[in-house]
């Protein structure tokens, strides 16, 4: 493999590679935003309801909770599923979609009939 990148991309292939510079993807600043978006969302009434339901329809043993990912890191929008776990696998309420620069919900979609 090393020998066929080689071949197709010079034999400095290596050197730019490793002298490349990635953009970090954490920084103190993205723990505070991401914080903020997450208040955000756990802000919203329909997602404070929903808590309400799944926690007094499962007796307390079943609650909501929150799966954050970057869906633009040029724009800064995230991505962020209120789900709950049912046991087995991850069931999504609702996923949101935020402009965490700007703060405010883009859009938001409900995936459960459940009221």
């Amino acid at each position: 493999m090393s020998n066929y990148l080689v071949k197709r991309n010079g034999k400095d292939f290596w050197t730019k590679v490793e002298n490349t510079e990635l953009p970090t993807a954490r920084t103190s600043d993205h723990d505070d935003q991401l914080k903020q978006v997450i208040d955000l969302v756990q802000s919203q009434r329909r997602v404070i309801a929903r808590a309400g339901y799944v926690d007094s329809a499962s007796g307390g043993k079943r609650h909501l909770a929150l799966m954050t990912e970057i869906m633009d890191s040029l724009r800064n929008i995230h991505r962020v599923k209120v789900v709950e776990y049912n046991g087995v696998n991850y069931a999504v309420h609702f996923t949101y979609t935020i402009d965490a620069t700007a703060m405010k919900v883009l859009s938001d979609q409900t995936e459960d009939p459940t009221p």
